[in-house]
């Protein structure tokens, strides 16, 4: 995947803010609705800053709008937002792997009848799932499962 040049991020700056002003929101309106800092958003549509595939997910969701908006739709970065069947294409398989961000962290969650769990919290591009240990089993063993066909099927091109 290339890397934006600075004439593209001020061009996806120069997106987000007059999307942002045509839904009438201030950039402190819009980070609170996303979470970030006031500062951020300025930084992003200035071009000084690059939202990940999530924040940027995360900002067109809050101005009503589609990720494709913001940059060209033949551009690389959009097209790694907006794909899900990576069918045989291992570079865009990896390339979505190098975008994603997960985090796993173990949690107790309390039960009707008063008594505890061991349960995860699952974290994927800045959204967060409950999962009980039986499930997360169940989704690792899954991906696994995955990881073994993927490797069956291009282990030639990883050598």
């Amino acid at each position: 995947m290339n890397i934006m040049t600075l004439e593209e991020r001020k061009e996806l700056g120069n997106r987000l803010k007059q999307a942002r002003k045509e839904k009438g929101l201030s950039q402190e309106e819009l980070a609170n609705l996303i979470g970030l800092k006031v500062g951020t958003v300025s930084k992003y549509e200035q071009g000084d800053r690059t939202p990940g595939i999530g924040k940027l997910q995360l900002i067109a969701n809050a101005l009503d709008c589609d990720t494709s908006r913001f940059v060209a739709s033949g551009d690389e970065y959009v097209r790694m937002t907006q794909t899900t069947d990576f069918g045989n294409n291992l570079d865009a398989y990896l390339n979505w792997l190098k975008f994603s961000h997960f985090g796993c962290n173990p949690c107790q969650i309390e039960n009707d009848d008063g008594s505890k769990s061991s349960s995860y919290l699952i974290s994927f591009d800045k959204e967060t799932f409950p999962i009980s240990e039986d499930a997360l089993g169940r989704v690792m063993e899954y991906q696994k499962e995955q990881f073994k066909q993927l490797i069956r099927l291009f282990g030639e091109d990883l050598r």
